[in-house]
């Protein structure tokens, strides 16, 4: 039977990982491992001075009668050179099983298509394993990077630029793994790996009311000044999908980006009834390039003024009156003895107050 493909990434016995793999083979989405490409190791020999591992290639014979790249294929349970015992690749694709007979048949060395399968294997090996042993390999450079956190997870999807030694400029994004690696580098030296990012996108106050001017802002790495940003500022509601109210322009500065804005609440027609349960809540995206942050939720607060009056424009004193808030709160209160009262720590939208002693009235208060 056979045994899972290995790959680029898969785990080793000692705690490593492959590192290397053939890029126009993919298997379950990743290069494909092969006899001689090199593997990482963390272990650490114990000893009065530790003895750190050095992951080393894949030894043969691997599976000489399946090449990728004119080496035999790498399979889990095949063994990799490391500082003191032998690694073992410990994973690999499930649902990819290389084996290391082929064909059926007596084994006669016949060609005659349909026989013979078992000779032409044994024969497909002795060859691959030729090679293997007395052809010289072109030397091949390879180098990995790893993204983590404060916390020594890995990231993925890190956007980044890599630069070779030849001085080739790719751009890409970190592995599931959080690894940017290359490999199959003809030329020895030193490459570098530049992180760009969008993060840390916060509101200037944790509170603002309709009308405060807010200052939107966000942490930025590796773009030069004068990179154009987009702010977007999305407004969202319960039972509503996310709408965008607002869009500003600028560029980056040194480190950081930000814009100044103002939120204006939007007519409302008073006259219309309020008819849903609505809470609104803000936050913003900042789009620079291929990157983007997102801020946290923002409350603003508004306010309405109800006046009370008689036939001849006099206010009423001491009305007592219920308002219905959108979001399903309920005050009560009295106006006071010019007929006015001022309800605040509303959210800007349209809300319904009653008036106990004037069941006739009602009216939808819109926000300030």
């Amino acid at each position: 039977m056979g045994q899972p493909a290995a790959r680029l990434g898969d785990m080793t016995a000692h705690g490593g990982s492959l590192v290397m793999g053939m890029p126009t083979v993919l298997i379950g989405g990743m290069p494909a491992a092969r006899v001689g490409d090199m593997h990482v190791c963390p272990m650490v020999t114990p000893a009065p001075a530790p003895i750190p591992h050095a992951g080393g290639p894949a030894l043969p014979p691997g599976a000489p009668t399946v090449l990728i790249g004119g080496l035999p294929a790498l399979r889990m349970g095949d063994m990799l050179v490391c500082v003191g015992p032998p690694d073992v690749v410990a994973l690999g694709c499930m649902t990819v099983l290389i084996g290391t007979g082929a064909g059926s048949g007596s084994g006669s060395g016949s060609t005659t298509p349909g026989g013979g399968g078992g000779g032409s294997a044994q024969t497909g090996a002795a060859i691959a394993l030729s090679k293997l042993n007395h052809e010289p390999r072109p030397i091949q450079h390879w180098v990995v990077f790893q993204v983590k956190d404060k916390a020594g997870k890995p990231i993925p999807n890190v956007p980044n630029t890599f630069t070779d030694a030849d001085g080739r400029v790719e751009k890409g994004y970190s592995n599931g793994a959080g690894l940017i690696h290359r490999y199959g580098m003809k030329k020895n030296g030193q490459s570098k790996v530049e992180i760009y990012a969008v993060h840390a996108a916060k509101w200037s106050k944790q509170e603002a009311k309709v009308g405060d001017t807010l200052t939107l802002e966000a942490k930025v790495l590796g773009f030069e000044n004068g990179t154009k940003a987009l702010f977007q500022i999305h407004k969202r509601d319960i039972k509503r999908a996310d709408v965008v109210i607002a869009e500003v322009e600028t560029t980056t500065k040194g480190d950081k980006v930000s814009v100044s804005w103002k939120y204006e609440h939007p007519f409302m027609d008073p006259n219309q009834p309020v008819t849903h349960f609505s809470s609104p809540e803000f936050y913003f995206e900042v789009l620079i390039q291929n990157t983007h942050a997102r801020s946290n939720l923002m409350r603003f607060s508004s306010f309405i003024q109800i006046a009370l009056k008689d036939d001849t424009g006099r206010g009423i004193p001491n009305a007592s009156y219920l308002v219905y808030v959108s979001n399903g709160e309920v005050r009560k209160g009295q106006t006071d003895g010019n007929g006015k009262a001022k309800i605040e720590n509303l959210p800007p939208v349209p809300h319904k107050v009653v008036f106990l002693d004037y069941p006739g009235i009602t009216k939808t208060e819109e926000t300030r």
